[in-house]
């Protein structure tokens, strides 16, 4: 296994461990009644950008490269 493929295990775990103890979090305060506010939002959009960001490009250096035009 090479050392970009264990990094990308490494990184997936730890952003759906991240993703679910956010997701516990705000499921607890939706049922409490805690309204919202600008953190939340800003978490969740940093949670959803981590995410593609992780599915599109991942952490190779290479394809981001490419993908900015810079070869």
């Amino acid at each position: 296994m090479t050392r970009n493929r264990k990094n990308n295990i490494v990184g997936g775990i730890i952003l759906a461990m991240l993703s679910l103890f956010l997701l516990t979090m705000y499921t607890t305060d939706f049922i409490t009644g805690t309204k919202l506010n600008v953190n939340h939002v800003i978490g969740m959009v940093l949670v959803v950008v981590a995410w593609f960001q992780f599915i599109t490009w991942g952490s190779d250096k290479k394809v981001q490269k490419d993908e900015m035009g810079k070869r």
